[in-house]
């Protein structure tokens, strides 16, 4: 499927779905819930999530300290763990 601008729902569309802050915090948790093997194999996992003013766009903001497992002397500054941080955006609509 492709985006047709033609075919694309105006801005006062009633069907079009309208992000807030809670929906995008019930949508991590789910995921989260949904995945947790996944989420438990990151150590000191945080997130945080927003919807934009307008509630067409949501941001998720996820951070978690890693310990990779071959830890040499290159690592070795870093040997109780690297924080590693992933935004994501996503638009509604």
């Amino acid at each position: 499927m492709y985006f047709d601008p033609d075919r694309a729902p105006s801005r006062s569309d009633p069907t079009r779905p309208t992000l807030t802050d809670g929906s995008v915090h019930a949508a991590v948790e789910q995921y989260l819930e949904d995945n947790r093997d996944q989420a438990g194999r990151w150590r000191d996992l945080a997130w945080t999530a927003d919807a934009s003013a307008d509630g067409r766009t949501a941001r998720v903001e996820v951070e978690a300290l890693v310990r990779p497992p071959l830890l040499s002397w290159v690592l070795e500054p870093w040997s109780d763990g690297i924080r590693i941080r992933a935004t994501s955006d996503a638009r509604a609509g």
